[in-house]
């Protein structure tokens, strides 16, 4: 089996949480490393081999079949996003109104998964 991991440190390693709330660590060495889901998604796609993928970035693919899910029972432990800017005092208005939309787009998505 082939693993593609995002391109994002040296030590290439999935950590699932099963149904059962197990929690496993899987390293490998990726036979595709890229900063980009669409590029893992489309090799798996191709049968290069297996991904781990957001469901933002292959909801359509799994819908039409051409991806499956490996590991039904299996998933990533749940995480964290953290917005950064510069003090409340004198923020403007955009600014605010951006960190809004961002806390509710996010938790919307994390509520559809």
């Amino acid at each position: 089996m082939f693993c593609f991991g995002i391109e994002l440190s040296f030590h290439h390693r999935w950590t699932l949480t099963s149904d059962a709330a197990v929690q496993e660590t899987i390293q490998f060495q990726p036979r595709l490393a890229s900063g980009d889901y669409g590029i893992l998604a489309s090799a798996a796609c191709a049968g290069v081999g297996v991904a781990l993928l957001p469901c933002a970035h292959c909801r359509t693919k799994l819908a039409s079949g051409h991806l499956v899910p490996g590991l039904a029972n299996w998933g990533t432990p749940v995480g964290m996003v953290h917005l950064m800017f510069t003090s409340r005092r004198g923020m403007l208005p955009a600014v605010r109104l951006m960190i809004d939309f961002a806390a509710d787009v996010l938790r919307n998505a994390a509520e559809s998964e």
